[in-house]
This record gives C-alpha cells, sequence and structure tokens, in this order.
C-alpha cells in the first residue's frame, strides 16, 4: 500500500445551526440562543450546567459537538434530579428517551456510577419479560429513572406488529397517571433525537400529548441535528407549554484529544474480508494499539470480517472480540475489541492509542436510488459524522472507502485548491468531476423550493379535497410535515454537499477539517503494480483481462470515460517501471513518465478496436490469436490530427457538452483552420499545385497567428485529458508549434529550392492529410451522447472471449477490474513563453 501525507485546510467546522427563527410563535425564555464556548479541553458539561436551570418549566435543546460532553452534562442533570427528590426539596420522575435499545445499558451504568448507587433505573425491555402485569407495575414505576426508547414511548409497534403491546401502553398510562396523581415532575430527556424521526407520524403523535400534563421539563441533546428534527422539537415543546431555550456550542477542535484520520482508497464494488490490503491495514496497528474496533456498514461484512483472517488476527492479539451487530446479546466491550454494526452512536471509546477503523458503504451503494446497500449510513452525513467520533482519546481511524467520483467546490475555490486535491491521479477540473458545494444554511429554501414546485402542480386538486366525504376527507401534508417526513432523505439523495455520495462528501469534509474529534493525516492507496519495458501492454493485459474490459464495453461507456476510469485505479496503486537491462524498479509519477502514460492510452485503444491490431492492418501480431502485444504509442501529431476530427465530426447539439468540452472542441476546430493558413500565408506555391514550406528554424510567425496558436494550445493543455502522454515543452515556442502543425497536416520530404536565385533548403508538401475522427477511433475530447452509435464498425465478428481465454491465464496480481472509479488528473496550466524566433 500506498501512504500519501496530507495537510487538511484549517477551515471553521461547519454544523446545522438551531435557532429562534425556526420556531414562530413559541415562547423563548431569553431574547437569542445561548452560544457556549468548549474549555481547554474541548467539553462544555460544566458550563451547561450553569446554562440550563433544571427548575424551569421549558424545553431546552442543547445543539454541541460530538465529544464535547453533553452526556456527561445529561447525566449529571439526572443526578441533580434524583438528589433534590431524594432530599424532598421536590419531586421529579425522570424519563430517559433513547433512539436504541442498547444505550440504554450504557445509560444504567453511567447513572449509577455517577450517583454512587445501583438499582435506580428501570429499563422499558423488562416489560417484554412474563410480568403480572399490573401487580409489577408499581415496582417499576418506583425507579426514580426510566429508560424508555423512542419508539416505545410513541407507541411505534414496528414493522412487524400493528399495535404496540397492551402491557407497554397499560404502564405507561399507569406511569403518566401515578406522576399526576402523586405531584411528580417529569423530566424528558431525549438522546440523538435524529436517529428514530421515522416513528414521529400523526398516528402515533397522540401518545405524544398523553404526557402533556405531567412533563415539566424536556431536554434535547444532539450532535447532528438535520432539518427534519426541528418538527419534533415542535412537538415536544408543546409538553411544556410552547416554551423554548436553545444553548449552541461552536464546533472546535480540542488538540488534547484529536486523533489521526486516514483515507483508505477501496475501490472495489464489493468488498472481499480477505483482501491483502484490508489485512495489512489491520496488521500493521496490531503492535502498537491499545485496541481495535471495527464498525461496518452491513451486518455481512461484520461477520465475514469476524468469521475471517481479520478476527482470527484480533483474537490472538487481543484475546477476544466481540460482535455487536443487533442479532446477539453482545454489547460493546469497552475493555477488548470489538467488530459489528451497532456502535455507530452512543458508545465512547475511551482508550487511548486505540486502532478504530469504519468500512463506508462501496461504490455500488451509490449507483440507483435504492439506499439498502448503505446499511447503517442510510442517512449520510450525520451517521458519518458520529461514527467517526467514537474515539474520545487520541488514536488513529482508518476510513475504508471508495476514491470520491467528484469533488465539492465553493464558486471561491481557486485552480490550485483542486490541483492539491487531484493528488497527481484524481482530477477534477472538468465540471463532469465536480459537484457545488451548499452551505447547510440552504437546506430549508431547498425544501421549501421542492415543496411548493410540488404542490403547485396539483394546488386546485388539494382544495377540492376539502369538499370529499367525511370518510375518505383528508388534508394534504403541510410544509412541516414534508420536512419531517422526507425532508432529510431530499436532500441527501440530491446534493453530494448533503452527502448524497458519502465518499465525496468525505473526501471534502477531511480536506476541510470538518470533523471535531479527528484530522485527516494521510491518503492510503491500496498496493503496487510493476511494469517492464517493452512488456507494459502484456501485463496490462494481465491486469484487466478481456472479460471485464473490452471491445463491447465501448458501445456502453464514453471512451473519455473509460480512459479517466483505467487511468484514475491504475494510479490508485503504487507504480513501478524497470527499464530492459536494469535490476531497481522506479516510480512511475502521474504525467511524469510519459512513456507509461502513453501506453495507458495505446491500451485502450487496442480494447476499443481489436480487429486494427492484425498482421492484415500491418501489425506484427494478431489480437485474435492472443498473441503477445507490441508496446506502441501514438505519436503527438497523430493524436492531434485525431482530436480534431473528433472535433470537427461532432454533431450534437453544444449545449450537451461541459464547458470544458466546449472550450477544448473550438479549440481543435480553430487549429484546423492552420491547414490552410500555412499553405496560404508561409508557403511557396509552384505552378504544378505544389507547396513549399520554410525550414522550423527559419520560420516567422506572424504576431496574431502566434498569440492565436499559443492560445488555442494553452487551452488544450488544460482541458484534453490525454495531453498528460505528451511532452508538452515545444508547444511553449513557434518552432515547436509549427513543427507539430506540419507533421499533423501534411506529409513532406526534405529538399531544395531556388529562391530569389538562392539555393535555400525546405519541405516540399507531398501530400494533405485527411482530417478525419476514423485514424484514431479513440475519442478523448469529449463524451458523446450514445457511445453505441460512435462506434467504429469492427468488419470482423469479435473474438474477443477467445483472446481473453489465453489472456487471462497471466495471473500476475489479484486486482479486480471493476474498481474504476469516475475521475481523473488534468494538466496544470503552463507558463507560455513567447520567443521571437526569426
Amino acid at each position: 500500500m500506498r501512504r500519501t501525507t496530507v495537510f487538511p485546510f484549517d477551515n471553521p467546522i461547519e454544523f446545522k445551526e438551531i435557532n429562534h427563527d425556526d420556531f414562530q410563535g413559541y415562547e423563548f425564555e431569553d431574547v437569542d440562543k445561548t452560544i457556549v464556548e468548549p474549555n481547554e479541553q474541548g467539553y462544555i458539561s460544566d458550563i451547561l450546567k450553569e446554562k440550563v436551570n433544571l427548575e424551569t418549566n421549558n424545553t431546552t435543546v442543547i445543539n454541541a459537538g460530538v465529544g464535547q460532553g453533553k452526556t456527561k452534562a445529561v447525566i449529571d442533570f439526572i443526578k441533580w434530579y434524583y438528589e433534590t427528590t431524594k432530599n424532598n426539596e421536590d419531586k421529579y420522575k425522570v424519563i430517559v428517551v433513547t433512539p436504541f435499545k442498547s444505550l440504554n445499558k450504557e445509560y444504567r451504568d453511567k447513572i449509577h456510577k455517577a450517583v454512587g448507587e445501583d438499582d435506580l433505573c428501570f429499563d422499558y425491555q423488562e416489560l417484554n419479560a412474563k410480568v403480572d402485569e399490573e401487580l409489577d407495575y408499581p415496582e417499576f414505576y418506583s425507579k426514580p429513572v426510566q429508560l424508555i426508547s423512542v419508539m416505545s414511548i410513541l407507541g411505534d409497534p414496528g414493522t412487524v406488529a400493528f399495535k404496540q403491546s397492551n402491557i407497554k401502553r397499560k404502564y405507561y398510562e399507569y406511569l403518566i397517571d401515578r406522576c399526576a396523581a402523586n405531584k411528580e415532575k417529569v423530566i424528558l430527556i431525549f438522546d440523538e433525537l435524529h436517529e428514530s424521526l421515522e416513528s414521529f407520524t400523526p398516528d402515533l403523535m397522540p401518545n405524544l400529548l398523553k404526557w402533556k400534563g405531567v412533563v415539566y421539563k424536556a431536554i434535547i441533546a444532539s450532535a447532528t441535528f438535520t432539518e427534519s428534527s426541528k418538527i419534533p422539537i415542535k412537538f415536544i415543546a408543546e409538553l411544556t407549554e410552547r416554551k423554548l431555550k436553545i444553548i449552541e456550542s461552536e464546533r472546535v477542535q480540542s488538540t488534547h484529544n484529536l486523533s489521526e484520520l486516514h483515507l483508505c482508497f477501496y475501490n472495489q464494488h464489493t468488498l472481499n474480508p480477505e483482501h491483502q490490503f484490508l489485512k495489512d491495514l489491520v496488521q500493521l496497528q496490531l503492535e502498537t494499539a491499545s485496541t481495535v474496533n471495527i464498525l461496518c456498514y452491513s451486518k455481512n461484512i461484520a461477520n465475514e470480517l469476524y468469521n475471517g483472517s481479520i478476527g482470527t488476527m484480533l483474537r490472538e492479539q487481543y484475546g477476544s472480540v466481540t460482535l455487536c451487530t443487533g442479532e446477539e446479546e453482545n454489547t460493546f466491550d469497552h475493555e477488548s475489541c470489538n467488530i459489528g454494526t451497532r456502535f455507530k452512536t452512543g458508545v465512547s471509546i475511551e482508550k487511548e492509542n486505540s486502532a478504530y477503523f469504519v468500512v463506508l458503504p462501496l461504490k455500488f451503494a451509490y449507483t440507483g436510488q435504492n439506499t439498502e446497500h448503505l446499511g447503517i449510513f442510510t442517512d449520510r452525513i450525520n451517521s458519518l459524522v458520529q461514527g467517526l467520533a467514537r474515539p474520545r482519546k487520541k488514536s488513529k481511524i482508518f476510513v475504508i472507502t471508495p476514491s470520491p467520483t467528484k469533488l465539492i467546490t465553493r464558486v471561491t475555490d481557486k485552480r490550485d485548491y483542486i490541483d492539491r486535491l487531484s493528488l497527481g491521479y484524481l482530477g477534477f477540473q472538468d465540471e463532469d468531476y465536480q459537484s457545488r458545494y451548499y452551505s447547510l444554511r440552504q437546506q430549508e429554501m431547498f425544501l421549501k423550493r421542492h415543496y411548493g414546485e410540488v404542490r403547485n402542480t396539483i394546488e386546485t386538486q388539494i382544495n377540492q379535497m376539502e369538499g370529499l366525504s367525511d370518510d375518505i376527507k383528508t388534508i394534504y401534508s403541510s410544509f412541516d410535515w414534508f420536512r419531517l417526513k422526507d425532508g432529510d432523505r431530499y436532500l441527501h439523495t440530491q446534493f453530494d454537499a448533503y452527502g448524497k455520495n458519502l465518499s465525496n462528501y468525505l473526501y471534502w469534509a477531511a480536506w476541510n477539517n470538518q470533523f471535531v474529534n479527528c484530522k485527516l493525516t494521510s491518503i492510503i492507496k491500496i498496493r503496487t503494480l510493476k511494469f517492464n519495458e517493452g512488456n507494459i501492454q502484456s501485463e496490462l493485459d494481465a491486469y484487466f483481462p478481456l472479460s471485464v474490459f473490452n471491445e463491447n464495453t465501448f458501445a456502453e461507456y464514453h471512451d473519455k470515460h473509460l480512459y479517466l476510469q483505467l487511468r484514475n485505479t491504475l494510479f490508485s496503486n503504487n507504480l513501478y517501471y524497470r527499464k530492459n537491462g536494469e535490476v531497481d524498479f522506479n516510480k512511475i509519477e502521474p504525467k511524469r513518465t510519459l512513456v507509461f502514460e502513453q501506453q495507458i492510452i495505446h491500451f485502450i485503444q487496442r480494447r476499443k478496436t481489436p480487429y486494427l491490431f492484425e498482421p492484415i492492418c500491418g501489425c506484427t501480431y494478431s489480437t485474435r490469436l492472443g498473441e503477445k502485444p507490441v508496446d506502441a504509442s501514438v505519436s503527438k501529431s497523430t493524436y492531434f490530427r485525431s482530436s480534431i476530427g473528433h472535433s470537427v465530426s461532432y454533431t450534437d447539439v453544444f449545449d450537451a457538452l461541459t464547458e470544458s468540452e466546449e472550450l477544448l472542441i473550438t479549440a481543435y476546430n480553430g487549429l484546423l483552420e492552420f491547414q490552410e493558413i500555412l499553405l496560404n500565408s508561409y508557403s511557396i506555391l509552384q505552378d504544378d499545385g505544389t507547396y513549399f514550406l520554410p525550414l522550423d528554424s527559419k520560420v516567422i510567425l506572424e504576431r496574431m497567428h502566434s498569440i492565436k496558436l499559443k492560445a488555442l494550445f494553452t487551452n488544450i493543455k488544460e482541458h484534453d485529458v490525454g495531453m498528460v502522454a505528451f511532452n508538452k515543452t515545444n508547444l511553449s515556442s513557434d518552432k515547436g508549434v509549427y513543427s507539430l502543425l506540419k507533421e499533423m497536416f501534411y506529409e513532406t520530404s526534405s529538399t531544395t529550392k531556388t529562391i530569389d536565385g538562392k539555393i535555400v533548403k525546405c519541405w516540399k508538401v507531398n501530400r494533405i492529410r485527411d482530417i478525419n475522427s476514423s485514424e484514431y477511433p479513440l475519442n478523448l475530447v469529449h463524451n458523446v451522447y450514445d457511445p453505441f452509435l460512435h462506434m467504429p464498425v469492427n468488419p470482423e465478428k469479435s473474438t474477443t472471449e477467445e483472446a481473453g481465454d489465453v489472456l487471462e491465464e497471466v495471473n500476475l496480481i489479484d486486482i479486480d477490474p471493476d474498481m474504476f472509479v469516475l475521475d481523473y488528473y488534468e494538466e496544470t496550466k503552463d507558463n507560455i513563453k513567447r520567443d521571437k524566433l526569426f
């Protein structure tokens, strides 16, 4: 594997703010929300005890970052309520409402430890056991702290049952009655409310309103509020007479406990638990890590890792490993290793110098609208932020992720920002591989716009619904109900900036330093590939078998698209090249090892038109017979001429092009004009129609021609992805440009001619070359509308499968050819010198 040390930008950490204007018509304790700052260690628990008046009747919202001490403050609040009740100063009943059953044990242990007493909590899960119903209710009610899930308190039966069990329903009614009768003030504490939004439905809201009259105060604490989660805050505030107090903490990194963040690019479509890259990542941490924990997006992946070599590796090193996937009674073991899906939130890894691995959804998860492949990261950004925040002490966090397919960019981002994040092989200059940044403050605007557009199309019919008979009459969802039900889902499925592709967001967030508990340290690529002079094509054939990348592939995908995928896949590994006669391999660097860059283009051309690589076409070997291919490369003049051909033959409307492609086609068409300009302005025409051009060293370009050519080549160098394979130094001089144009447009021979009585050397133009795209069918200029329609004609039936059997026997490396990623690296704009060469 290859580790590249990186240094992220020091930007402010963005977070979803909760503001007074989100709650029109509500009563606020203060004129404005309360802003608190973490102490030197990064905690706010002490200041929260000062800012939260526990004796005031209201709903208090605490919006603070992960790891800033919210839970500790909440535990201290519970302790205060318990001791106040115990000392007969007032009567309180604390109900902690959690998103997951597994968190109840965490709360119970922390409460008992803080108070110094046991048996203070009742866990609603005991109601699942056989109880003598009302005979047992007084014992349950007697506990000062009640631990209930959001689903349970709202009466959500889940996806299997049709109603909540009678035992739970009756117990909650009993609890409400007893609290009212005994004048106990109920304190509702909601933890990570955003995890249970789907339970807040019109049918279940009455179960929440049952608590109105006994609830005195509600405390809602979360690090990852969303647009949708604002609505349950309104519901809960109804229990406290619509009184609200908002406390918000700035997100700042604490250097005291800041972990290292390492992004590990894994571009295969499925995860192989025995892949050497994964095993190496874990193995390298065993000698120094105090413990190893692996959070997986999928239960299946967790099971495979637990039962495979990595699980065995951890057991041998640490003694035991706990599988936490919810399919067993196992809970997170703070003293040993854990693999699973059930500690994305609510669990703190307190051991210093631990190794924490997070396996994100792989490439296939983003290929359609189905979100089931996202697993525990279905709600995208919030899950990612919560998942990364589990280590609370300095540790190493490794995220197994596909490399980004698009770069999220602000309008103000400069070119050097894009170049820096491209890493030499993730090229994002083309608009196709960029995604616009939007701030979190714009989310409500996007939702209102979408809601309004949908509603406007059926406004008449919505009004007609009021006239329906009572048995079928219904009310069209208000904006708030739409925002609760579909708001977050709409945002994170439409915008990369809001997590549409989690890998894209992660890459942006890591580089822009958006995580409170960790800072991007390095990017790790998958492995080493070696190439030998004269054998590159054969080795590429072995790494990318015909069974997965062949002539037919080009009927479905653009040439440019496939070139960028393949080049990115190659440079996501460590590449080495050895010349004949040498012992050592030298590192292949993007853009610098031109012989290798040219072989990539040649390889793709062979795969696109294998029938051109036969002896009948002048080739020294037969692709059809599986003979060893010869390393060859297209000349710069041929590449330019074919690119002009692809530009001239462009027939689609310009609206279908990106700005980059439009500039490139314009530039190549501009070059074509010089086929006539050179003949009209720089040649001598003989009576028999023969043209003679000056030698390269003698040419003097007109000033306007020189300026225009340099401008054209500047655009080409900037926007043509294939230019990484060619030496561009001679494009900075008039002589070099003239030499290239001459070779592009004409077949010439050296001769002498008498001019003004003097014999001078010059070039005789033997033939004007045809400009057409069929000479070199590979099109890296633009993505065509329909690749199938632009496929070159194969005069013979393809024998791809036959050749594939031969090539696939060369098993040089266990690389998955499907691990293509849609991104590329584009040439940086060169400074162009204007030299007078006459």
